[in-house]
């Protein structure tokens, strides 16, 4: 919040070490400390494999106002997303790991996933996923382009998301948060200036 987000989605990547019940109670937890003012989005990193399992959790926790579940179940649980999906009162995202548009459209058809978040070093590049915003445009669903690792595809995404109006935000995870090469020697600037969670679209060379 320091940096002046507007959007902060929280990692639930406790494993069996905190149940379910117990999640509920740090979900409102995390609620209370970001305020009314954020947006609250849950990574919950493939927890479960029963898709009533975290439709039990995401019913709960409805008061909290969720913005999206990324990575409820198994990547590849293609059905059980989509009946998480239609009992769910927080949006599901998929297709994370998701190649091509293909990929992606079985998300939107057979998942029945209303966000999808594949990676542009992974999709496909800047043309593939031009085409999967597009895709999203005709089912009514929005793109939230994966971005972790490195300082380009930071650079690619807000580039990306400029030219597309299915995709609401960027991801973006702050060498602040864990200080990497790999963000502060391979673009420049190292990290791009925020300004109450917006940033000017870069103008210089490439």
């Amino acid at each position: 919040m320091d940096q002046g987000l507007r959007s902060v989605k929280v990692p639930i990547l406790f494993g069996e070490h905190l149940s379910d019940r117990k999640l509920v109670g740090f979900i409102e937890d995390c609620r209370r400390m970001v305020g009314d003012d954020i947006k609250l989005s849950l990574d919950f990193g493939y927890r479960w494999r029963d898709w009533q399992d975290a439709a039990w959790l995401l019913k709960r926790i409805d008061d909290c106002r969720i913005a999206f579940a990324e990575a409820p179940l198994w990547h590849d649980d293609l059905h059980g997303h989509r009946k998480l999906a239609e009992v769910s009162p927080v949006k599901v995202g998929g297709a994370e790991f998701a190649v091509s548009r293909w990929e992606v459209r079985d998300w939107l058809e057979t998942g029945g996933v209303s966000l999808v978040q594949p990676g542009i070093s992974r999709a496909g590049g800047f043309t593939e996923l031009m085409r999967i915003a597009e895709m999203c445009e005709m089912y009514g669903a929005s793109l939230i382009p994966h971005s972790y690792a490195t300082g380009i595809t930071d650079i690619c995404n807000i580039h990306l998301q400029a030219a597309c109006l299915t995709i609401p935000m960027v991801e973006f995870r702050s060498s602040r948060l864990g200080p990497s090469r790999l963000r502060t020697e391979l673009v420049s600037p190292a990290e791009p200036d925020i300004k109450d969670g917006l940033i000017a679209l870069p103008d210089a060379p490439g």
